[in-house]
């Protein structure tokens, strides 16, 4: 009997300490983690990516493909390097809308029918 209570002790102590370090684990994995302030802020944000994403994209290499420059070095060379920003955040809606909205402000050339669709 006097070990089935020392046993029962040890076990309790044991299974104490595992439960304590998996607790503190968890604390340092939250605390690592960053907090979720970018695109995919909110559910409406994570739908678009999840919806809007591909087709947006597709719309975006089409429109700024730099071979449709080829008269103008200073513009072609512009869309290649957003060419190469867009293949950074393809998969992110909200990221692709705010690199619409720079390239509006650098007054980028885009085709009538996209800005009517994406203002």
């Amino acid at each position: 009997m006097r070990y089935l209570y020392i046993t029962s002790i040890a076990a309790n102590i044991i299974l104490l300490f595992l439960f304590l370090r998996l607790l503190k684990m968890n604390k340092l994995l939250r605390s690592s983690q960053p907090i979720n302030e970018g695109p995919l802020s909110t559910g409406t944000d994570l739908f678009n990516d999840l919806t809007k994403s591909n087709e947006l994209y597709r719309k975006l290499k089409r429109e700024m493909h730099p071979d449709k420059f080829i008269g103008n070095e200073e513009l072609r060379q512009y869309a290649e390097n957003q060419m190469m920003e867009l293949g950074k955040v393809q998969n992110s809606y909200t990221s692709m809308m705010i690199l619409i909205e720079e390239m509006k402000k650098n007054n980028f050339p885009f085709s009538e029918e996209f800005q009517k669709n994406h203002n």
